[in-house]
């Protein structure tokens, strides 16, 4: 780019105009214009992108539609245009070129992200401080969405559920459940080796999410045909949680609850008498 362009993109970047908006008008590509921007020293913030891109979302949707739409069309008409290797004739592309501008329609109007998205992390496997540093992330860019498109997705998901059976929706709600408790924590494993060697083939582990009652997953369950469970209350995580409300909740469906908190398994003893006499 010559001097006199770098002008012009200096002052049109500064005036708010995004990467790609200044590519349509430069007939270049965004890689290009973000080198530009860099080599001049003015380039963005991921923030400040985010927050331009939001603002200017319709604008961007428009551009992004008509630049997709003409690449397209170029590789349309370029007889040396394949895919994968392989020649198509002429009434091939067209089809394939009207396919890709209805997917890329269809995409802008429901928006870049979930499922619907360009960036899928499908079959990929990350490190626990690339999650994070993906989760601070997202977290990031959804602070900053405008209210309505907040309502708007809420409402996509809203009525994707309406959609789904009752049996479904417990499916994946004991799915969810699931990966959030995969394995016992510490607390619990040695609550759960005082009741395989105490009290053999009575007592199981379903804080997995192998059995909920209410959409409540107790701690153990009782497997001996008793309808008892044994609820592990941490005093950490369990400060200034009422024990009596889940007696009750369990108790609206049959089942008798035991409350251990995580000092009692301090005095062995004392706790194998307290789970007799229950």
């Amino acid at each position: 780019m010559n001097q006199q362009e770098l002008e012009n993109l200096k002052e049109l970047y500064l005036n708010g105009y995004s990467t790609r908006e200044i590519g349509e008008l430069f007939g270049k590509d965004v890689v290009t214009i973000w080198k530009a921007t860099k080599k001049l020293g003015i380039n963005r913030s991921v923030k400040e992108s985010q927050k331009l891109y939001w603002s200017n979302k319709d604008k961007s949707y428009d551009i992004r539609q008509k630049s997709r739409e003409r690449c397209i069309l170029r590789n349309m008409n370029n007889p040396l245009f394949t895919y994968k290797g392989r020649k198509h004739s002429k009434e091939t592309k067209e089809k394939i070129g009207k396919s890709s501008i209805e997917r890329c329609a269809y995409k802008n109007l429901i928006g870049h992200s979930g499922r619907h998205g360009g960036g899928t992390f499908l079959g990929k496997h990350h490190t626990q401080e690339t999650k994070m540093m993906i989760a601070k992330s997202v977290k990031t860019t959804l602070s900053l969405l405008p209210p309505e498109e907040r309502k708007r997705r809420a409402m996509m998901v809203s009525e994707y559920m309406k959609q789904l059976s009752e049996s479904e929706k417990i499916r994946r709600y004991k799915k969810m459940l699931c990966a959030a408790s995969a394995s016992p924590n510490k607390k619990e494993t040695i609550l759960d080796n005082i009741l395989q060697k105490y009290f053999s083939g009575e007592w199981k582990y379903v804080g997995k999410g192998d059995f909920l009652i209410g959409r409540k997953i107790p701690d153990f369950v009782n497997i001996n045909g008793k309808k008892q469970v044994i609820e592990l209350y941490g005093t950490y995580w369990h400060r200034g949680d009422n024990p009596q409300d889940r007696i009750e909740l369990f108790g609206n469906y049959g089942f008798s609850t035991l409350i251990v908190w995580e000092k009692e398994l301090d005095n062995i003893p004392l706790l194998v008498k307290k789970i007799k006499s229950f």
